[in-house]
């Protein structure tokens, strides 16, 4: 079965070629990068970032627009003779930014090295088709001259030869010898005519071209960055300088921003929630600002915490000065037990109650001799003497138990001991 042999932009290519259209951004390609497939053709794929194995890398040589295609990108590379011993099978460019944007699969063909017999420069070629050529830098390597058997065609077919002398026969667009000069010939002011002459509206003359560029800046000329270009989500210039309207974010290269969501529209323009965006924040995939003075990283204040609408799904509010949390429908103190459950009664002469299981908190207690005795989770509360001091226990917490005896030895009319205690359980 023949092998089909094709060019393939990756999952890459395509999101950075599309976003730098949107951002007025070029693509620059540097690397050309060629592999031997692990001995054996395989299909390529768009979502490889990497060819399956790589045997050479080298500087992009030319990158240019098919003349006949006009959305056509054609990248020539030239592997020089000192290279080889290696089968190619499998090709891709390799962006400034370290990403495989384009991989093809390679007719077969083998690069020989000099103790091998025989030396070649080869010439890769790789022509691929986007939708917008003027996202991608256009360069020529002047280290290295290609001419197609066309383009020597050409120049050949235009041009003859010094040792020649064109005849009537060799008519240049209805001239004939008489109207060429020889080759080798002088020219003496005497034999130059005609000095004044006039031009017509197509050329400027001095004072035009004079008024055109007075004022203007000189081409080797630098910006500070008051005049730095701004653009905004959708690639068209800002109108007013100086303000960002989207920040690049680095770490997925090209096309990614942080951007102001305060109208509730992504910057190439669809619709979004104002509040909260679709992936929570996280600290291994989500931007985080910082300040940096050249020589280490400073902290960004946003904003003090003044209004967290939700924490993990749950409402709060500030209440008083009291910040509670809704559960279940009902607002809770935060930082606080839910006591739930009211335990209360009072104690004659030689009662006691005793409670033990849970956290609980004494809400109301009132002892009516010096004999009445309370203990915190086996700890005697001490220095109970008055009703002063009484009312020092309310409120108390306990972490597991609660006792209050009422001594025998009491002389009071009113002998009873009231308590109010509420509980988890």
């Amino acid at each position: 079965m023949a092998e089909n042999f094709y060019t393939l932009l990756t999952e890459i290519g395509k999101a950075k070629i599309a976003n730098a259209s949107v951002l007025g951004q070029k693509i620059n390609f540097t690397r050309l990068v060629v592999g031997d497939s692990n001995g054996q053709y395989y299909e390529p794929t768009e979502s490889q970032t990497k060819l399956a194995h790589q045997v050479w890398q080298g500087q992009v040589g030319n990158v240019k627009i098919d003349e006949n295609n006009p959305n056509w990108i054609v990248i020539e590379t030239v592997i020089p003779t000192d290279v080889g011993g290696f089968t190619i099978r499998e090709a891709g460019l390799v962006d400034d930014e370290e990403n495989l944007l384009v991989i093809a699969k390679y007719p077969q063909t083998y690069k020989p090295v000099a103790t091998e017999g025989t030396v070649k420069d080869l010439i890769v070629n790789m022509i691929f088709e986007v939708s917008n050529t003027s996202v991608i830098t256009l360069k020529i390597d002047p280290t290295v001259v290609l001419a197609t058997k066309k383009d020597v065609d050409d120049l050949k077919s235009k041009c003859l030869l010094k040792s020649e002398k064109a005849s009537d026969s060799d008519k240049l667009d209805g001239l004939d010898s008489s109207d060429f000069a020889r080759s080798n010939h002088t020219h003496t002011k005497a034999n130059i005519t005609d000095f004044a002459h006039t031009h017509d509206d197509r050329y400027y003359t001095e004072s035009e071209v004079n008024n055109l560029i007075n004022g203007k800046a000189n081409s080797n000329h630098t910006h500070d960055d008051r005049y730095m270009p701004i653009y905004k989500g959708d690639g068209t210039l800002a109108n007013d300088l100086g303000v960002a309207q989207v920040l690049r974010w680095k770490n997925y290269g090209q096309g990614h921003v942080i951007f102001d969501a305060s109208q509730g529209t992504a910057p190439n323009g669809v619709q979004v929630d104002r509040t909260n965006s679709n992936q929570p924040w996280t600290a291994a995939n989500c931007p985080t600002l910082m300040g940096f003075n050249g020589g280490a990283t400073w902290g960004v204040r946003v904003d003090s915490s003044r209004t967290a609408d939700q924490v993990q799904g749950f409402p709060f509010r500030n209440n008083n000065g009291k910040l509670e949390v809704m559960i279940g429908g009902e607002w809770l103190s935060v930082g606080t037990k839910q006591y739930t459950v009211i335990r209360q009664g009072g104690l004659k002469h030689g009662q006691r109650f005793d409670y033990s299981g849970s956290s609980g908190v004494l809400r109301h207690f009132l002892p009516i001799s010096s004999y009445t005795k309370l203990y915190i989770d086996g700890l005697e509360i001490l220095g109970v003497f008055n009703n002063t001091e009484y009312e020092r226990c309310f409120g108390l917490e306990f972490k597991n138990s609660i006792s209050i005896v009422h001594s025998p030895r009491h002389y009071e009319t009113d002998d009873t001991v009231h308590y109010l205690i509420q509980t988890e359980k």
